[in-house]
């Protein structure tokens, strides 16, 4: 019997709309998709990377994984926040089943991939690692092999979020070189069963050259010297995919997926702002007064930029009268709002028969939350318990996606609006979408277009292979 062998693809962010504008241009990946079982993937709530990738990767939503975004509550303390790894995954994923089977694996940049995790075969941490000096493979003594081939090992691109876009767009570039001359590294010089990789640039591409291409885009700019960049990028990324197709026989099963998609982001609106101007979230004065460095009456500007502000600050637990607040909020991609429960938090108010009561008239007011022009938007507000058959860790309260993810959330406050243009960490262009994109391809692969494909079901899919 012929070995049984499955290569995944991991495109961070890659929407299936875009691969549709880009088709000309990008050969390998159109020729893939033209021939396999091919249609969006829905993603996660939330869609973002971390949980998307750990749920294709062990069948298991955020909700039974406790972890519902890069930074998760590990207890009822206000400030009990953790950034996710790879210990927060207790679910076993492919890799460890397989592993666990007998089968070589290669895992490469899957987040949460940090630390490293013993496989039988090889594992190399994902943008979560700190730097060279930290364990970043597995086994540990592969590291040297690695900045051999690539002595300037990129995990991520620094700071991805600011005006440099030359340096920006150089750091992508050498991402993805470094990344696929590891890959291909992998495939001519080890044995594997199982091999699976994640590029994040795509992400960090979308992040910060996604108005130059998208005429939708509220500061869409077709004028810019870049705004070809994410079509020659695309180009580029595909001479290295085909090359990797190059590197695998007719046996073997490919997947190519995405954790999520991207679309245009229209703007930031503030949660804590809006809780603090409803009376659910009451600052202290005094500390308010040390904070702020000058009147947010001063300011005027119907929507301001985010991040360029002086006056605007982090809602941290120490500036807020718990004795007065009823609910509180974290930013994002999306916004979780936490409520002040009796019994629950340190200091909660909220007694147990008004808890429902709360959550239902905020998601009604959440939802009626306009645009800055007055308009309608189409904000989702879910509860976990709606969405989640197991709760595990620590959800939000609610969940909130303004304007369906066209807007993002803002966690910051000191703005004189509840509208920023952008997002409150620095310049950005997009948001996340639900879908993300699958493709399915081995030698007995139909051409297919299908519909309702779910991120968790790509692991026993994979699983049902061997």
């Amino acid at each position: 019997m012929a070995k049984q062998r499955v290569f995944v693809l991991g495109l961070d962010a890659v929407p299936p709309s875009l691969l549709k504008t880009l088709k000309g241009g990008i050969p390998n990946l159109t020729r893939f998709l033209e021939t396999s079982e091919y249609g969006p993937l829905e993603s996660t709530h939330p869609p973002i990377t971390c949980p998307a990738w750990a749920t294709m990767a062990t069948g298991k939503d955020p909700g039974e994984l406790g972890v519902y975004g890069f930074r998760n509550r590990t207890g009822p303390g206000y400030d009990h926040l953790k950034m996710v790894s790879s210990r927060d995954i207790q679910a076993p994923s492919v890799w460890d089943l397989l592993s666990q089977r007998g089968k070589e694996v290669i895992v490469v940049a899957v987040p949460p991939g940090y630390p490293p995790k013993p496989v039988k075969g090889y594992f190399v941490s994902c943008f979560l690692t700190p730097g060279h000096k930290n364990s970043f493979t597995y086994p540990e003594d592969f590291k040297e092999e690695l900045l051999k081939i690539s002595p300037k090992y990129k995990f991520d691109v620094m700071n991805f979020r600011t005006p440099e876009k030359e340096r920006i767009l150089k750091e992508i570039y050498e991402l993805t070189d470094q990344h696929f001359k590891l890959v291909h590294h992998f495939l001519k010089t080890k044995p594997w069963d199982f091999f699976m990789f994640t590029e994040i640039a795509t992400d960090r591409l979308h992040h910060a050259f996604w108005k130059y291409f998208d005429s939708s885009h509220p500061k869409h700019d077709s004028a810019s010297k870049f705004k070809d960049a994410i079509p020659d990028y695309y180009r580029y990324l595909d001479s290295l995919i085909g090359k990797t197709f190059e590197l695998l026989d007719d046996k073997t099963t490919v997947f190519v997926v995405s954790d999520h998609g991207s679309k245009a982001i229209h703007g930031g609106i503030g949660i804590n702002e809006f809780l603090i101007r409803e009376g659910y979230l009451v600052l202290k004065q005094e500390e308010l007064k040390k904070n702020l460095l000058i009147e947010p009456t001063l300011l005027v500007s119907p929507c301001l930029p985010a991040g360029n502000q002086n006056h605007v600050i982090g809602v941290s637990p120490e500036i807020i009268d718990w004795k007065k607040t009823r609910a509180w909020g974290e930013g994002g991609y999306y916004a979780r709002v936490f409520i002040n429960k009796k019994g629950r938090e340190p200091e909660g108010i909220v007694l147990e028969s008004e808890f429902e009561p709360l959550k239902l008239k905020l998601r009604e007011k959440l939802q009626a939350i306009p645009d800055e022009n007055g308009n309608t938007l189409d904000t989702k507000v879910l509860f976990p318990e709606e969405i989640y058959p197991l709760i595990t860790g620590i959800p939000p309260d609610l969940m909130v996606y303004f304007d369906n993810l066209n807007w993002r959330a803002i966690g910051t406050i000191g703005y004189p609006s509840l509208y920023v243009s952008e997002n409150d960490t620095g310049p950005d262009d997009s948001n996340h979408s639900q879908d993300g994109i699958y493709a399915f391809k081995n030698s007995q692969t139909q051409k297919k277009k299908v519909e309702g494909m779910k991120i968790h079901q790509i692991s026993q899919k994979i699983l049902e292979v061997y």
